[in-house]
């Protein structure tokens, strides 16, 4: 016959009601990240740095994501690179971008937006930003704009 009551699973006494899934009382809680990651390193999937060379700042970094596979992405100078300046006072500089794809084996050239004051590379048609200022070793990968 049926059992009123001892088949089925009651909280525990430390859970004070919050219900079941309540992650206050779990050991192995770690903000966010899962039960059971908390020795866990997270991979990098971005970088980016620069290096000078003759006087002029090339910037070179590399995205790895599962639908795209490891890009690369080396920006510099170029004969035709002039001097912009904008109307709130920055400095940028056209630059030339190479991207290559370790997936498709294919090359695509396109230019960039380099600005003076914070290294970082701009480059509108894919919507991507080279920082080599970003903590952790630098970021390259989608412009988020603020604001």
């Amino acid at each position: 016959m049926f059992n009123s009551g001892s088949n089925y699973y009651s909280a525990p006494a430390y859970n004070s009601g919050r219900g079941y899934n309540s992650r206050s009382y779990s050991p192995s809680y770690n903000s966010g990240r899962g039960y059971g990651n908390a020795n866990r390193v997270q991979k990098k999937h971005s970088g980016c740095k620069t290096k000078v060379v003759d006087g002029t700042v090339i910037v070179h970094g590399w995205n790895y994501s599962k639908s795209r596979g490891m890009m690369s992405f080396y920006a510099r100078p170029y004969k035709g690179t002039r001097e912009i300046k904008s109307a709130s006072g920055r400095i940028w500089y056209n630059y030339f971008v190479t991207i290559t794809c370790n997936k498709t084996l294919q090359t695509i050239k396109t230019s960039g937006l380099f600005d003076e004051k914070t290294n970082r590379v701009y480059i509108k048609d894919l919507n991507f930003v080279m920082s080599p200022s970003a903590r952790n070793g630098g970021y390259c990968g989608t412009h988020i704009r603020k604001g």
